[in-house]
């Protein structure tokens, strides 16, 4: 990701005439701009060119661009309003579009995904093996192992759900496997974007994303224990075997 940085333009149109050009030239994915943009401060003299109306007037056309990014950052999670081409986004912006739609919102809400809370357990996990924890924490209290069990198995099951599913439409369609995984992603997540790709698909890959979205809908790990036998109490525990991770 590109990033341009510019600080204090102070309402000076010149500078800001200046800082235009300099994303036209550049061409960055976002900008940040920092410090004062309108106003000079008391000790300060006047800047060359010093009209904030004006800056106003060049600055307010990146609003749309702005409104825009942050729209798109959101509806990913669940809602699957569109107010962009998606076809049109880079790899990069896939990408993240695919990251947002697969870990979706947060758990009692209607929002799709893996949900926040099984990511911030995956990531809490990973540090504590880190720092060589015995359990993982966060913001001060410990979570339980079956926390830890029940986030990885959602995440293994959306995982290779997504994957698998990318690679049968791929193959059946011959269609590329981002555009594939894009759209299987934003099926079990139930999010509702789409590349374009799903009214021209066949029986057999409109199948796959029902299914999909039925699955994610319904939640993986409910759906599972539903239809799973019940638990038998054992009276004896196998023997522990060492196996070398990583």
């Amino acid at each position: 990701m590109k990033l341009m940085i510019a600080s204090d333009l102070h309402g000076s149109a010149f500078y800001c005439r200046q800082l235009l050009a300099a994303m036209e030239r550049e061409q960055p994915d976002k900008l940040l701009l920092l410090g004062d943009i309108l106003y000079h401060g008391p000790r300060n003299d006047l800047p060359e060119g010093y009209a904030p109306k004006e800056v106003i007037a060049m600055l307010n056309p990146l609003r749309e661009r702005l409104l825009l990014s942050l729209f798109q950052s959101v509806t990913p999670r669940t809602a699957g309003f569109n107010t962009a081409d998606y076809t049109s986004l880079s790899g990069s912006g896939r990408g993240l579009t695919v990251l947002l739609m697969f870990i979706g919102g947060s758990p009692g809400s209607t929002a799709g995904g893996i949900k926040t809370t099984t990511a911030a357990v995956l990531v809490a996990n990973a540090f504590a093996v880190f720092r060589r924890q015995k359990s993982p924490e966060m913001f001060g209290r410990r979570m339980e192992e079956k926390a830890v069990h029940d986030a990885a198995a959602i995440f293994t099951l959306y995982l290779v759900l997504s994957l698998t599913g990318a690679f049968v439409i791929s193959t059946v369609e011959t269609l590329p496997l981002s555009e594939c995984l894009f759209e299987t992603t934003s099926a079990i997540a139930t999010v509702g974007l789409s590349l374009g790709l799903t009214p021209h698909l066949g029986i057999v890959s409109q199948g796959i994303l029902i299914f999909l979205m039925f699955f994610g809908r319904v939640g993986g790990l409910t759906l599972l224990l539903a239809i799973s036998k019940h638990q038998v109490v054992a009276n004896a525990n196998l023997p522990q075997e060492n196996i070398t991770i990583g």
